[in-house]
């Protein structure tokens, strides 16, 4: 599991504004961002460039993703 860094601590209201110098590290991010809403059991929908690989980012992060795809609470897309 990825160690626990700014984005894991965002909570509803909070605003940030990140730069990414490449594509896998604004991914890794975003998966952790996800991650962390997941742990909450906040819904998340994704949309936006990668969407389409946050469910492997997660898995490869060592997130099941499964269970929560199926129930709804977590959806990606590009």
């Amino acid at each position: 599991m990825a160690e626990t860094g700014p984005l894991d601590r965002l909570t509803p209201g909070d605003h940030v504004c990140l730069i990414f110098d490449d594509e896998p590290q604004r991914t890794r991010s975003v998966a952790g961002y996800i991650q962390a809403g997941l742990r909450d059991h906040h819904r998340i929908l994704y949309h936006g460039p990668g969407g389409d690989r946050v469910e492997a980012e997660l898995t490869a992060q060592g997130v099941d993703v499964r269970p929560v795809v199926d129930r709804g609470e977590l959806r990606g897309a590009a």
